[in-house]
Parts: C-alpha cells; structure tokens; sequence
C-alpha cells in the first residue's frame, strides 16, 4: 500500500489549533479540542493498520503491534523531557517541586490520572505543571493497550471457529469489531456525562481514560468502514466519479475546517456545551476531514504530491506538541512580553522537533541513512547525531541535579499550609477564651524568598478612618490567607477566614453560615474570584441581595497573572467592576488595577503576594481603601 496523500492535513488542522489554544487563548478558547482531532486521527489510523495486518496475513500479533506503538512515542517523549527539563534552572526553583512524579508520570503513560489526584487543569494550577500535556499521550497509549488487547481477543475466539474462507472471516471480524465500536462509544460517552454531572470539577471527566476514548472508537469505527485501503471496486467508483466529487470533496474539507474554528470560538474548557456536545461534534467533523482527504487521495493524480509544507508539518507535528508546553511555561516566566515569550517557543520548538524527527526518531523506527545517499550527507547526519549525543549527555547531568535538588514544597504551597494552621489556631484559641487570639506565624517564607531582603514591615500607607470602630470580617482565598496576619494587625477588630482554593460559591456559604450565627461584622469584605467559577456573578449577587441588613459590603477584585479575557476569574474581576456604583452600600476597591502597576512583587505564579511585605502592604492598602470608602456610605 503507497502512501495515502493528503490525510497528513489532518494532524496539522489539530497541531495548530492546540498551538493557538496553549500560546494565543483569547484568539481560540476551545482550542484543546485539537486533541480530540488527534485522537480520533489516530483511531482511525490504528485501526486501518490492524485490519491490513488481517487482511494481508489473517493474523494480528499484539506484542509486535505494542512494540511499534512504543517505539513511535516513547522514545520522542523521553528526549523532549530531557532536553526540556535544563531549562527549568532559569526559573524559579517553585516549579521543580513534584517535578520527579510529573516525570514519571508522562513516561508511564499516566498523566492523566496523575493529574486527576492532583485536580490539575491548564487553568486551575498554583504553578503550571510542565508536563501535563502528557495527559493526551497517556489516554493514547491506553486506548492502544485496550483496542489491541480486545482485538487479538476477538481473533483468538476466531481461532477457536471454523470459516468458509479468508474473506468469510475478514468480513466477521469486521462486523463484531463494528458492533463493539459502537458498543463502546457509547459507553464512553455516557461515562463522561456521569463524570461531568457527577463532579464539580471538570477534571475527572476530562482526563478520565473512561469519558475520552470515544474520539478514538469514532476514529477506529472509519478506519474499519474506510480504511486507509480500500476495496478495489470502491476504490474504481470513486474514480469513476471524479468530476462530480472533487470539488464537494475539497469544499467539504475546508467546511469541516471551518465549522471546528467557530466551534473553537464559541466553546471554552468549562462551558457544558463542551462536554454534552463539544467533543462529540469536533469527533464527527474530524471524520469530514479524514473522508475528504481520503477521497481527494484516490481521485487526484499519483503525480500530484502532497504540499511540502503539509508533509513536513505532519512529519514533526508530534514532537511540536511534546515541546511547546514546557516551554512556553518556562519563557513566558523569563520574559514579560507574551508575544515575546510565545515566538520564542515556537522557534526553540520547532528547532529541537527538527532533530528529533530527522536524526533521533529514525534510530529507533526507521532507517536514518539511506542506502542510496551520498558519503557528505551521511557525514553530516552523523556529525548531528554525534552532537545531539553530547547534548543528551549534558542534559542528563544536568536533569539529574534538578531532580536530585527539587523542591520538598513550593514556596506557595507552603505559605497556604502554614497559613491555614496558623488560622486554625487562633479558631481553637477563641473558643477556649471567648476572645480574638492571633498566633505569631512562622516566617517558613524568608529561607526562600526575596522578602529576606526586606529588613523592616512597611506599615499601611493608608490609615484606617476612625469611624471604622465596628467589627470587620473578612473572607477570602489563599491570596488573602499570605497576608492574613498584617490584615489582624492592621486593621483593629478585624476577623479574617481564609482558605486555599476558595470560590465565591464556597464564600456564600460561608457568609450565611456567618449570618446565621450572628458573627458577621459590621463591614464584610469579600476577597475572592480568582478561583473562578462558571456563575460567579450569580452568586455576587446571591451575597448582595442575601446579605442582613446593617451590613456594608466591600469586594476586592480577583487578580491571576496568567489570565485573559476568557478566564472566569477575569469575568469576575470585570463583573464586579460593573456594579461599582450600582448599590449604596456595595464598594469595589480595586486590587487588579493596584497590583497591575507592579507585577514583579507577586511570587513565582504571578498571582499569590505571601513572602513579599511590598506586595502585602499593597493588598491591605486596598482593603482598607475599601473600607474608608464604605464607612462613607450607608448600610443596607
């Protein structure tokens, strides 16, 4: 069988939407979707392969068809981590912490229930791991593991049954692989829909094994019904009817292309639609892509070659992928342009995806010299590979020393852990005496940070204004908790409950568990947002129209150094901006614009501020604007 033409666009459709979704998200929020038109590329390709093995030998050998799975993966996968990985020393040591689980974790195939433990998302991270991507790699190999298994399972209890002949058994087999296709896609699909409406997060349905194999059963269900060989009579029609079909073909492609950006526009991580419909439809589309190109594959012309460009993109679409995520985590950490910082990751991407397509990769699943090839190009080859040879050393000293010297905790988790003790003492201490107690709190942050560096606490700039003599309770997240203790100290009569990962849903449950109890304050201050949710500013409003009356209101907008206009968190910070003068007794004070003037003061996340007296004495600052602000209104 030749080479089938112009499929490979398919794959390159899918690198260059996840590519603007990883490096430009606002230009496409649904981006990611570029994965599940790799997967349902790849079902389709794999079950091609197997049904020509069966049909060309009748046989199907699972250990040899595991063994060329591998080698295409593992090998690209293990040195995109070694060459990645040196880069983490330019950065701060924060994100070396868990790096050795995150490592082992993509080499094992198993990312994605890594990242399930952990709740990890793009979006919904402290600091970014860098290797999650691997999450899709993971899913791949165990869909390969699955759809090998059951097929050499089914042609086992072929063995065990006598046929007529050879196409009696092709035939067989295909209609029980179809039925179970069939079976499983909607099992998976199902599954994802438990998932999504059983969690709260998405995570578990998005990276689950379980709810994401039904691209690659779509996929697998084309490559059986019109594989990458055709029958020749089918083949025959579809010639004979070249003038009729090329053009709906080539129109049908770019159609289904065109149908998958605005369905990338319109649908965002977090969106239902995304999981009701949203991976379905980008499924069914691929199928238009793959059909069309097939199509234009059999009634075009033997002498009319697939674009070079195409070809080539395809040929290093896999290591592009492996490369640009860690990548661009570490140069958008080292420079503050994004654009900057996105170039830069594609250039260093497409450079390393060069190599390891062109010198690594053939070592271990192709021949990397031709035989027909002259003795300065084989020369040259070799003088690559003796130099990528001594970049793979150097990188591995220099892996290992980050891995040996990693980080038992990040400076941010840490700061949350003992925050959060710290808050629970004063809880346990007001119980005993009927009284406000504060704990003189660890300072775990100055072995670690630039706050060292600062030998006295700045005091609050702003004074707070004297009619301010009432009780203050402020609820926040793990923004508020780094500066809990100077908010205690700064402000008189003040209590503060602040939590890790805290929502304005959480937040509302815990203002009315205040309310009930009667332990609100007089001026209630809502410092939360930057863990976004979906209906945020439903429950804005919830906090506003729920509060008692005799109560002022004042909310702190979110802020996260990673965001963009379609970020929830965002949403929110901009929802609150809207209703800045809409109730008498609701004031904004707004932290994004203040701490947006000095970003270097945040820590290695460019979001939290514990560590940095600076960037603490700015958040207070803001709170007690607000509050100067709201002792000039009336209550409600």
């Amino acid at each position: 069988m030749g080479k089938v033409r112009f499929i490979n666009a398919v794959r390159v459709v899918g690198l260059l939407f996840v590519l603007t979704y990883h490096l430009f998200k606002p230009a496409l929020p649904g981006g990611f979707l570029g994965v599940d038109i790799f997967f349902t590329f790849s079902g389709y390709l794999i079950t091609s392969l197997i049904i020509l093995a069966f049909e060309d030998t009748g046989e199907f050998g699972f250990w040899s068809y595991i063994k060329k799975r591998f080698c295409r993966i593992f090998p690209a996968l293990f040195f995109s981590i070694l060459f990645t990985l040196p880069f983490v020393k330019l950065i701060s040591p924060d994100f070396t912490y868990g790096i050795d689980k995150q490592i082992a974790g993509a080499l094992s195939f198993v990312t994605n229930y890594f990242e399930i433990l952990k709740g990890g998302t793009y979006e919904a991270q402290l600091l970014p791991h860098l290797y999650i991507h691997t999450w899709s790699l993971a899913l791949e190999f165990q869909y390969y593991l699955f759809w090998g298994a059951f097929c050499t399972f089914v042609l086992f209890v072929f063995s065990k049954i006598k046929h007529p002949n050879k196409m009696q058994k092709l035939k067989a087999f295909k209609l029980i692989l179809l039925a179970s296709l069939a079976i499983f896609t909607v099992l998976s699909y199902s599954n994802m829909q438990v998932l999504f409406n059983h969690y709260p997060e998405k995570t578990v349905a998005y990276f689950a094994a379980t709810s994401r194999m039904h691209p690659f059963f779509i996929g697998s269900i084309l490559g059986i019904l019109f594989g990458l060989r055709l029958p020749y009579k089918i083949s025959q029609k579809i010639k004979s009817h070249t003038k009729s079909i090329k053009v709906p073909a080539i129109v049908s492609f770019f159609v289904a292309v065109l149908s998958l950006v605005i369905l990338c526009v319109k649908v965002s991580f977090d969106n239902d639609f995304t999981y009701r419909y949203g991976f379905f439809i980008a499924s069914v589309l691929t199928v238009v892509l793959i059909m069309s190109a097939r199509i234009l594959h059999e009634i075009i012309p033997l002498q009319k070659k697939e674009p070079a460009l195409i070809e080539h993109l395809s040929n290093i679409s896999y290591p592009m992928y492996l490369f640009h995520w860690p990548l661009f985590i570490i140069f958008s950490n080292l420079v503050t342009s994004h654009l900057l910082a996105a170039i830069t990751t594609l250039a260093v991407s497409y450079l390393f995806s060069n190599l390891l397509f062109y010198f690594i990769e053939p070592l271990f699943y192709r021949p990397i010299y031709a035989k027909t090839e002259n003795k300065n190009n084989v020369l040259c080859k070799k003088s690559v590979v003796a130099a990528i040879i001594c970049l793979s050393v150097a990188s591995t000293f220099a892996d290992a020393d980050i891995i040996l010297n990693k980080k038992e905790i990040s400076d941010l988790e840490k700061e949350q852990m003992v925050g959060n003790i710290v808050q629970n003492l004063d809880k346990i201490k007001g119980l005993k005496t009927g009284a406000d107690n504060t704990t003189e709190e660890p300072s775990l942050q100055e072995e670690y940070t630039p706050a060292t560096q600062v030998k006295s606490i700045l005091k609050t700039a702003e004074a707070l204004d004297t009619r301010i003599k009432a009780n203050v309770t402020i609820i926040g997240d793990s923004i508020t908790l780094g500066a809990r203790k100077r908010l205690l100290e700064s402000i008189p009569s003040s209590a503060v409950d602040a939590k890790g990962s805290r929502s304005l849903l959480d937040g509302y449950n815990l203002l009315m568990d205040m309310q009930k109890s009667e332990s609100l304050g007089e001026y209630v201050v809502i410092s939360l947002g930057t863990n976004g949710i979906s209906d945020a500013n439903l429950y804005i409003e919830k906090i506003i129209d729920e509060l008692s009356p005799g109560h002022k209101l004042v909310f702190v907008t979110p802020f996260d150094g990673h965001w963009n206009e379609t970020w929830k968190s965002y949403k929110t910070m901009q929802y609150l901006r809207t209703i800045k003068d809409k109730y008498p007794f609701v004031t904004i004070t707004d932290w994004v614009e203040e701490i947006s003037k000095q970003p270097q003061l945040l820590g290695a996340d460019k979001t939290h501020i514990g560590g940095n007296s600076e960037a603490i004495n700015l958040f207070i600052n803001k709170i007690v604007e607000g509050l100067n602000e709201a002792a000039s209104k009336p209550a409600k």
